[in-house]
């Protein structure tokens, strides 16, 4: 039954992504995954729908194939408010218990990540520009957009600030150790600002010949020498 369901969805959205363009197809999308959960005989088959539709959503802005961090994390915080307290619930079991220590690494760290890369979509909401945040999004000129909206010009100005004020430390909420950890972990940098995370990586550069083969498991400053967890707080 989970399998002809997922088939049927599938054959419905060949291409994921084609989301990300079409707020209706979002929503009819959403539709689809949770009426093939209330199809499902129990409930941790429920869950395991949800979870995938959750990791399905997608991040390619397909008219500049680059990603889309802002409305990446908008989707998935919608996903899931949609879900019943019951539903939740089965649905956090089930994603802990399918993740491995890389994925579980991998949710931490961009949980972390979060504040800095989707900059764009908190600033908007704290300045209430939301419609005009998401009709920038969807433009398929965004270059265009901009040169004729010099509100959202100077929104996506401060976000870049806010970014550099994020890796520099200067922001009460972010600790910038993990901030640039997470960021050159999965290669979002190559040179931290941070000197704990730059130590860091200039020690695992050392240890293994000069170059870092993998970033994922390269360990941490704390763990090589030995210390307790540092902050920059």
């Amino acid at each position: 039954l989970m399998q002809g369901a997922m088939m049927g969805w599938k054959k419905d959205f060949p291409r994921a992504a084609q989301l990300q363009d079409d707020p209706e197809a979002w929503a009819r999308w959403q539709d689809i995954v949770y009426s093939v959960g209330k199809q499902m005989p129990d409930r941790r088959t429920e869950a395991q729908i949800l979870v995938a539709g959750f990791r399905a959503i997608p991040l390619t802005d397909l008219t500049e194939n680059n990603p889309d961090w802002d409305t990446f994390f908008t989707r998935r915080e919608e996903y899931v408010d949609k879900m019943t307290p019951v539903q939740l619930k089965e649905f956090e079991a089930e994603r802990a218990s399918t993740r491995t220590q890389v994925g579980k690494m991998k949710d931490a760290d961009f949980d972390t990540m979060e504040p800095f890369l989707a900059v764009g979509r908190d600033l908007a909401k704290l300045f209430k520009l939301e419609d005009g945040f998401s009709d920038y999004l969807a433009s398929q000129d965004k270059q265009g957009f901009l040169n004729n909206n010099e509100t959202i010009r100077n929104l996506l100005s401060a976000g870049e600030q806010a970014r550099e004020a994020m890796r520099q430390g200067q922001l009460p909420n972010v600790d910038p150790v993990a901030l640039e950890r997470a960021l050159w972990r999965w290669e979002f940098i190559d040179s931290p600002l941070n000197v704990v995370v730059a130590a860091e990586v200039e020690l695992n550069r050392q240890t293994q010949g000069g170059e870092i083969k993998n970033r994922i498991t390269a360990p941490t400053i704390e763990s090589t020498l030995g210390i307790p967890p540092l902050t920059g707080r």
